[in-house]
Order: C-alpha cells, then structure tokens, then sequence
C-alpha cells in the first residue's frame, strides 16, 4: 500500500482535561491521545513539582508551560512531536499562568490560516488575600 498526502487527515486533533493535579491521570491522558493521534493536548490544574519547577513527560509529545515561574500555572498543553501542525508560543500576548496561547500552522499547507489556541483555567486567584 502506498501512502500519499491525501491520506494524511488535515484536521487537528483535540484533548481536553481537568486532571486535578494527578500526574496518573496526565498519563493516561497523553497515551490516549497517542492512540487516538491526538495532536494537542489541553491540561487544566496539571501536576506541577513546586519544588523542582518540573512535571511528568511523554516521549511523543513537547511539554508547554506558561513561563512565569513563581505562580503554579493552572494551564498546560501537550503538543505531539510528530505532528504535521507546528505550534508557538505566545508568552508576548499574555503572562498570566491561568493563560497558555499558541499559534499553530500546518507545515504541509502554507496556505492555511494560523490558528490560535487558547487554554484558560477561570478561578479564582491565588495570590494570598485576593478574591478575584
């Protein structure tokens, strides 16, 4: 059988999940979303080691983080390696680790449209007093 790029589906692929700072539960996630060809993977309050600064990785799948270091961020996205749909991180639109933006393009049609995704943890906030 020979493949050819028709065969190669141009949709993006979505997982979403509230994993209650479970790392098993990130797991089953990310080999879920292998199994399914899932190209993003969308963490809302993912398992996050404060002291390390560090959390559970996947050998098919780039890890993205907000990049502010002294909030633990509510927001994390999974993006697969292999995927056809290339993403960057957009930390100059917002700092906020309750908010994780990418582009993504697809690197097999330069005409397509970058789309932006948005992952939002809406909650209250953690700094100490604050009820926003």
């Amino acid at each position: 059988m020979e493949c050819g790029i028709n065969e190669i589906s141009s949709k993006i692929q979505f997982l979403q999940q509230n994993v209650d700072r479970n790392p098993h539960k990130m797991h089953t996630c990310l080999e879920v979303g292998l199994e399914l060809k899932i190209d993003y993977i969308l963490f809302q309050e993912p398992y996050i080691n404060m002291a390390t600064k560090t959390t559970i990785s996947h050998s098919a799948y780039y890890c993205i983080i907000p990049e502010n270091e002294e909030t633990r961020p509510r927001v994390m996205i999974f993006a697969k390696k292999s995927s056809r749909f290339q993403f960057c991180q957009r930390s100059d639109i917002c700092s906020d680790t309750d908010i994780l933006i990418i582009d993504i393009n697809d690197s097999l049609n330069a005409k397509a449209e970058v789309i932006q995704l948005i992952n939002i943890y809406n909650e209250k906030s953690l700094a100490e007093n604050s009820n926003e």
